[in-house]
């Protein structure tokens, strides 16, 4: 059984599409027998095989590449990214070479398995779409027009797969709500938690957060992306709404790197931008993140419309509050352990960060029970889940 994994995402910056696929990968690969092998396919590098050093190293190149992302010049590890960023002809020739050499390539393997939604390219190979979430077609003024169409133009393509693949219960409802497609060929294989966001020793917290000048103040957190799906400005508007005697002993802080759109600040928002009261950190490494969750008083995540969450599920393994968005899938991502508010109601927001500065910090007992939870989350056993799902195709 030769696997092939749409590995593309891995070659930007990473963020939850390319988490997904590379702990994904990492777990299948202590699951895999002598007889079956992985085989990546980024669009750019063609087919090479994943051996058992291939995660490490791609950890290894995206801290490479976020280092020369914020330098100002076009670099081997960067290039990609810049070019995709530069507007939609960019977009739309990297697509077009993807896809020509993807249909080139089918004897290096005997399944897809399209971890980005939309299949690399033509094959007459069995191809199993990972369609995280439906936002393009319930929100698509939150996506770039030309990802919305691109996806219009493969659905046919998609609906003939033997399964489509996605990550939470709310997703395969919404699938099948919105799409049409078979409620029993669609498998629900949940995100895990990587094991680094679980582990206690925080000798290097002060160090890494030295950068972000926190002081002594109380931190609310939002991670993600910056782009309109995120709702960040609802978090912004939030915060500036708080009383300033409570605000002034306070932070927001926005981890993540930039997206599509432009985020326009709220009124009220840019004096405390200029002061430093809220701050954009920009793209963030793992170690960095961990430090935030564990300093964090709470993850505020606001988003109008997610398939998962990963940084809620990775705030609860840090043992850290959260209030998510209601009406999606993170109900079923933080369970009895987080706040549940209406994504645009700006004055629940406000009163969720407000108890979050006045509460003492938690406690060892509830950090423990929301760890615990966290752990319902585990990549071996989507590894194992997902490697049923291949040869439940393959031997049909």
């Amino acid at each position: 059984m030769r696997i092939c994994l749409d590995t593309s995402t891995l070659r930007v910056r990473h963020a939850g599409i390319a988490v997904y696929t590379l702990e994904l990968t990492n777990a299948l690969l202590g699951l895999v027998g002598p007889e079956d092998s992985l085989v990546s396919f980024d669009g750019m590098g063609g087919f090479l095989p994943i051996d058992a050093e291939w995660p490490a190293r791609k950890v290894v190149e995206n801290e490479a590449r976020a280092r020369d992302y914020a330098s100002a010049g076009m670099t081997p590890s960067n290039v990609l990214e810049r070019v995709m960023r530069a507007g939609t002809w960019g977009r739309r020739v990297a697509r077009f070479a993807k896809e020509m050499r993807f249909a080139l390539g089918a004897s290096h393997y005997d399944l897809c398995h399209a971890v980005v939604t939309i299949p690399p390219g033509p094959t007459k190979k069995p191809v199993i779409p990972l369609v995280y979430d439906v936002s393009m077609q319930r929100f698509p003024e939150t996506h770039p027009k030309e990802r919305v169409q691109a996806f219009e133009r493969f659905w046919p393509e998609i609906s003939r797969a033997p399964f489509i693949n996605t990550i939470s219960d709310f997703s395969r409802r919404e699938i099948v709500e919105v799409l049409g497609y078979s409620y029993e060929r669609i498998v629900v294989t949940y995100p895990g938690v990587a094991s680094f966001y679980f582990e206690n020793d925080q000798a290097n917290d002060e160090a890494l957060l030295k950068k972000f000048d926190l002081m002594d103040r109380r931190l609310i957190l939002l991670v993600g992306t910056q782009e309109p799906r995120k709702n960040i400005s609802v978090a912004l508007s939030a915060f500036a709404a708080l009383p300033a005697s409570t605000r002034d002993n306070s932070l927001l802080v926005v981890a993540g790197g930039s997206g599509w759109g432009n985020l326009v600040a709220p009124p009220g928002v840019e004096p405390l931008i200029r002061n430093g009261a809220i701050r954009f950190t920009g793209y963030v490494s793992r170690a960095e993140l961990r430090a935030l969750y564990r300093r964090a008083s709470v993850l505020v995540f606001p988003s109008i419309y997610e398939g998962f969450g990963i940084p809620a599920a990775e705030a609860l393994a840090c043992g850290t509050p959260v209030a998510v968005s209601i009406g999606n899938s993170l109900e079923e991502v933080v369970g009895p352990h987080g706040t549940l508010i209406a994504s645009g109601d700006i004055d629940a927001w406000r009163e969720s960060m407000l108890a979050a500065i006045l509460s003492p910090m938690p406690t060892l007992e509830e950090r423990t029970a929301r760890r615990k939870w966290a752990h319902n989350f585990d990549w071996k056993m989507t590894a194992e889940q997902t490697l049923a799902m291949y040869r439940k195709v393959l031997l049909a």
